[in-house]
């Protein structure tokens, strides 16, 4: 499926999610811009909802700079939520 088609199919959708929801970005992300994080949260109909901004990691948060941040943050977020 073509990725802009996608968005275009999703975006509309945000604000039924109603369930607790992560956000986790890295600011040095040159595939997907940050303000898409930013986007998503401001629209996310659920209230139970976080945004993090990692300042120095990229696409691949999970092997990036901030790796073990990423593990306590979702960590701390399932331990709340499930």
């Amino acid at each position: 499926m073509n990725f802009k088609l996608l968005l275009n199919k999703t975006k509309g959708k945000l604000e039924s999610i109603n369930i607790p929801l992560l956000v986790v970005q890295g600011l040095k992300d040159d595939t997907v811009h940050p303000r898409s994080a930013q986007y998503i949260y401001k629209r996310a109909g659920t209230t139970n909802k976080q945004l993090y901004l990692l300042p120095n990691s990229g696409h691949l948060l999970c092997w990036d700079q901030e790796k073990e941040q990423v593990c306590t943050i979702v960590a701390n977020f399932l331990n709340h939520n499930l």
